[in-house]
């Protein structure tokens, strides 16, 4: 073999060898991205939502529990990246006087995604419904007990939420480590951009969200016998436990 025929053969070898290392690197780098890519559509970005925290779970010490909660829940450091906590009826103050239309303030934050009513202060379904009636179009998820609004404020809130949940029994009160874990369900859901509708498959939805830890049935109106679409009584089905954060 002459010595341009040896230096032509290893030439063809060394280029057959770079070319096959390439390919190689290249569908590496393929299936790398790929996984990335899927991994990213599979695990939804938490989205931020307002918690207006009102009569009942307004104190300083419930406020920061419930943010520490979704901290540990959702393994964050930062609970301002996904909630904006709106004190009722600290947040509302103008002088001496309470002016609800305030909250059309803080919803306006063009990051905030969706609103989270722990405690319906009274009237406060009015500025919600001025910026619906504006365009502003993020769910609204309610948590209540009948002592929290007369019957005229229950309708409003009714026609401003995307849906109510209640304790079933008037004589009790969802406890804290409930309550936080109801908000986390409802900030999976935001962030998931799921759809709920005042249609009769919304049971279901609200049984899917809360989990098999909840009876829920359809609040029905004691007068009328109306059945709301979108408002539901829960009742636990596990003890109460004591404390709040865990």
């Amino acid at each position: 073999m002459t010595t341009k025929t040896t230096v032509l053969v290893f030439s063809m070898l060394f280029v057959s060898l770079f070319l096959s290392c390439t390919q190689k690197e290249i569908q590496k780098k393929t299936t790398t991205t790929s996984v990335k890519a899927t991994s990213n559509q599979d695990t939804p970005l938490l989205k931020k939502v307002a918690v207006l925290y009102g009569y009942g779970y307004n104190s300083p010490e419930f406020v920061e529990d419930s943010k520490e909660y979704l901290k540990k829940v959702f393994d964050i450091k930062d609970d301002n990246k996904i909630i904006k906590p709106i004190i009722y009826p600290d947040d509302f103050m103008v002088g001496k006087r309470i002016r609800i239309s305030k909250l059309a303030d803080f919803l306006e934050d063009p990051d905030i995604c969706g609103l989270i009513l722990l405690g319906a202060p009274e009237d406060i379904h009015r500025p919600i419904a001025t910026m619906q009636d504006k365009g502003w179009d993020k769910p609204v998820f309610s948590i209540v007990v009948t002592s929290d609004f007369e019957e005229d404020n229950a309708l409003g809130i009714e026609y401003v939420s995307s849906l109510i949940v209640e304790q079933s029994d008037v004589h009790k009160t969802i406890p804290a480590q409930e309550i936080f874990d109801i908000q986390a369900a409802i900030l999976n859901c935001i962030s998931s951009d799921v759809k709920f509708k005042k249609e009769n498959e919304l049971k279901a939805q609200v049984e899917q969200l809360l989990g098999s830890n909840w009876k829920v049935s359809y609040y029905t109106d004691i007068d009328t016998g109306i059945r709301s679409l979108n408002h539901f009584f829960i009742e636990s089905y596990v003890p109460a436990r004591i404390g709040t954060v865990q």
